[in-house]
């Protein structure tokens, strides 16, 4: 090892780009140097490690790999009491399809670090986080070119330098911490036109959970509706507008005692059977509410000032109350919750089985609602491919929200679509839109029209059969991978 005494030590911060003055005790490390002295230094930890890497290459079927002895250290650091924190490179890329790309490189280790209770987030997705520097106990800066991969501690040829100097290091955690990512900001609603909903109701199973699997649907849909007026009306008790439900839940009839007799049979239902209201209702007039709260049946409902998801009011607005069914509607508000609690927003994940212990419901059900919300433009959904197509090594799904939209703008658009392009290729182009299950979104079948009238349809319609043999679940049923087939066609790469 080379130790160099500098006044004058010039390093990359991690966010890229400040050239400042230190003094302190430097020290080279080759490539082999580096992961031993990084391993007796995490080893040696006393008060605290900060880490951003930009890629953990981690394979949890390599019980003895040299990655997992540096994720193993800091495992033991932690529960020595040493504080942790760490940042990862989350890259990813949005093209008209919406979600078009995720390197997935840090999965593993942010799972295994996540699931030792160590305090591990990636950076925003849409910036590349290229650092590869340790900071230890406020004092040890290690940096360099090497990330946490086998090419680079057996193979690359890398020079990183181990440097003693507490005001670097006090620089770099600075730095580090501003990598954290602010989930707030990557909603895709704003915060302020929502209402509160408990996490308890959707993760207790007397109450959501109870809901679905007795298959109250409209008794969902009208609770939900019931803490919309809530917000509205600022009080727990008010007078029920039949009108505006029953057309909230596309029953409205011009013969009113019909959709009243539907209605009132389901407010009894939440009253006796579910105790979330006291309904009061008058033969020929409108009924009296009180909302309770569903864990103290003795209170009057108020809105949640802690633990609770946001509903964006434009659910209402823009009557997805009645157009998604039951298990979309529920499957939608667990995307919200997720997400909100989510420190890899704007995604979040969550295998199937862990979701249905959580939320008390059947896989098919949430497998057939996540379904229906992709259908509809709603969600995204990243499907991990199998480690080494081994899969019991599979990542469990990841899920973006994406933003509401009004359905009758949607129906415009197709409207304006229809007289703009000719109308057999836009018929084509829905249908192949069908296959990558974005039929509803009008920039993506435009995209697809293009490419038709661009390229022709041979290879478009080629690409679109060869996604199309694949498992909803494997990644490559994705518009994305569409895109990069009929370039490989029209390059002649592929045959």
């Amino acid at each position: 090892m080379k130790y160099i005494y500098l006044f004058l030590v010039i390093l990359l911060l991690p966010t890229g780009g400040v050239c400042e003055e230190y003094d302190g005790k430097v020290e080279y490390l080759s490539g082999k140097e580096y992961l031993v002295s990084v391993v007796e230094e995490i080893n040696n930890a006393k008060d605290s490690i900060y880490l951003s890497m930009y890629l953990i290459s981690y394979n949890p079927k390599s019980k003895e790999s040299d990655t997992g002895k540096l994720l193993d250290a800091i495992i033991n650091a932690n529960k020595r009491g040493v504080e942790v924190v760490i940042i990862l490179d989350r890259s990813t890329s949005y093209s008209h399809g919406g979600f078009a790309g995720n390197e997935g490189k840090n999965i593993w280790a942010y799972q295994k670090l996540k699931n030792a209770g160590i305090n591990v987030f990636y950076d925003n997705p849409n910036i590349l986080m290229h650092s590869k520097t340790v900071v230890i106990d406020k004092n040890i800066v290690i940096n360099g070119s090497a990330n946490w991969s086998k090419s680079a501690f057996q193979q690359n040829v890398e020079i990183n330098l181990l440097v003693k100097s507490k005001e670097l290091a006090a620089e770099i955690i600075e730095d580090i911490l501003k990598l954290k990512q602010n989930s707030d900001k990557i909603l895709p609603f704003n915060k302020k036109n929502t209402i509160r909903i408990s996490n308890k109701f959707m993760c207790d199973e007397k109450f959501a959970g109870f809901l679905m699997t007795e298959k109250a649907k409209r008794g969902f849909s009208i609770y939900l509706f019931l803490l919309n007026e809530f917000n509205i009306k600022k009080k727990p008790t008010f007078i029920l507008d039949y009108e505006k439900l029953a057309r909230n839940l596309g029953i409205y009839t011009t013969k009113k005692y019909k959709h009243r007799k539907a209605i009132n049979q389901t407010m009894y239902s939440l009253e006796k059977k579910y105790k979330l209201i006291l309904f009061n209702p008058t033969p020929s007039k409108d009924a009296t509410v009180t909302l309770l709260l569903f864990d103290d049946v003795n209170k009057q409902y108020k809105s949640p000032e802690k633990d609770f998801f946001l509903l964006p009011l434009k659910f209402f607005e823009y009557k997805w109350l009645n157009k998604l069914s039951h298990k979309a509607k529920f499957c939608y508000l667990i995307n919200l919750l997720e997400l909100q609690r989510s420190d890899v927003a704007p995604l979040w994940s969550k295998s199937m089985d862990d979701m249905a212990a959580k939320y008390h419901v059947e896989k098919r059900v949430l497998g057939f609602g996540m379904k229906e919300l992709r259908i509809n433009n709603l969600i995204d959904i990243i499907y991990n491919s199998a480690l080494e197509n081994d899969f019991k090594y599979r990542a469990p799904n990841e899920y973006i929200v994406l933003p509401l939209y009004d359905p009758q703008k949607l129906e415009e658009k197709w409207i304006k679509m229809k007289t703009k392009y000719e109308k057999s290729v836009f018929s084509k182009a829905r249908k192949y839109a069908k296959i990558v299950y974005k039929q509803n979104d009008p920039q993506v079948v435009k995209d697809i029209i293009i490419m038709i009238n661009t390229v022709g349809e041979k290879p478009v319609k080629k690409a679109f059969n060869i996604v199309k043999r694949k498992d909803i679940n494997n990644p490559r049923r994705h518009y994305g991978y569409v895109k990069g087939i009929v370039k490989k066609l029209n390059e002649g790469k592929l045959k």
